[in-house]
């Protein structure tokens, strides 16, 4: 069997390293932490842009829920007094009276 020659620019590249990393476990340990930090699926980069996205989530629960409670007091103030709400919200009338709407003037803008 023919005796393996190497590369004589892999050779030099091999002596540029550190005594701890020409260990080829140690290079291969470093390569696949370089694959899961920038190339798998679930890298860095991946994780960290998911994990805001979750923290949003987190505080758009917290806001439909104060949005929710106050809906649900609204509608108790309107199970309460319906036909004063639809009288002033959408300006309702029963059959046998007139409704006058009184707005104030706006002054025009100065500039």
């Amino acid at each position: 069997m023919a005796k393996r020659r190497k590369n004589p620019f892999v050779k030099k590249l091999l002596l540029m390293l550190p005594p701890p990393l020409r260990n080829p476990f140690i290079l291969v340990l470093l390569a696949f932490g370089i694959w899961m930090l920038l190339f798998d699926n679930a890298n860095f980069f991946t994780q960290w842009r998911l994990g805001n996205s979750v923290d949003k989530l987190e505080n758009d629960k917290v806001y439909y829920k104060e949005q929710i409670k106050k809906a649900e007091a609204e509608k108790k103030v309107l199970d309460e007094s319906l036909e004063e709400y639809a009288r002033e919200k959408y300006y309702m009338k029963k059959s046998n009276e007139d409704v006058f709407i009184i707005e104030d003037k706006k002054e025009p803008e100065q500039e």
